[in-house]
């Protein structure tokens, strides 16, 4: 009996390590792939706006929202964000290079499918009041460019 207890406890911490072997690459797996798809596939043609509709229906949704807002109208807005970003979300200005080879700071706090630089959001967030506006959303990327051309104007 004596020997059945280590062997039975050995059994067991060689489990307990696999299972958490296992666990820990599950985990990393999950976490990888969560933090590596967090936009929107970009459209597959941007010069096409009612295919790009077609592909992102809620993007035409909050545009004419925005238009009937501000009177920009939904073409101009997809003009300006493809121009801006591209379509990107999480898209940002390059890094300046420190002696041509080590990423430095950004030219600008352009940031979002607008482009919308800090203090320009801020305005934008102080009038919208909208705690939830994040640059990254269609929603606001739109509302913002008519906003902001509205107080252009």
């Amino acid at each position: 009996m004596m020997t059945a207890r280590p062997a039975k406890a050995l059994l067991m911490h060689e489990l307990f390590i696999k299972l958490s072997i296992v666990s820990m690459l599950l985990l990393f797996v999950l976490i990888t792939t969560s933090c590596s798809d967090t936009t929107v596939n970009l459209p597959d043609n941007q010069q096409n706006l009612c295919e790009l509709f077609r592909e992102q229906p809620h993007w035409y949704d909050y545009a004419k929202v925005s238009e009937i807002k501000w009177g920009t109208p939904v073409s101009s807005q997809m003009a300006f964000i493809q121009s801006e970003s591209s379509f990107q979300s999480l898209v940002r200005p390059p890094r300046s290079k420190l002696l041509d080879l080590i990423p430095w700071s950004r030219t600008s706090s352009a940031y979002g499918y607008a482009q919308a630089q800090n203090q320009v959001w801020q305005e934008y967030l102080a009038d919208n009041a909208s705690p939830l506006a994040r640059r990254t959303h269609m929603k606001y990327a739109t509302d913002f460019i008519g906003w902001y051309n509205q107080r252009s104007q």
